[in-house]
């Protein structure tokens, strides 16, 4: 068996499989909106824009995500494949 595979032969998720760290624990979002100098952490995603984080999706189309997004929203968007609704702050 892969290494990087489960026992049903799917590919380990990086935000469920313990890569990074559990951002549900303490309800923060695994990105930062405009971080102040010195402050940017090197292992999430940062945004310089003030309230706002643009991000690609798979169809090539590119939306703004809000900073007041919810953990449960922001998982289900990077987990398409989990079967869960996304929230209405999508």
């Amino acid at each position: 068996m892969n290494a990087n595979t489960n026992q049903q032969g799917k590919g380990l998720h990086p935000l469920t499989s313990g890569a990074f760290p559990n951002y549900t624990d303490n309800n923060t979002l695994p990105f930062q909106i405009a971080p102040a100098a010195g402050k940017c952490d090197p292992v999430v995603l940062v945004s310089p824009h003030p309230g706002v984080m643009l991000a690609g999706l798979g169809d090539g189309s590119v939306r703004t995500v809000s900073s007041t997004i919810s953990v449960a929203t922001w998982l289900n968007a990077c987990i398409p494949d989990s079967g869960q609704p996304l929230g209405s702050d999508w």
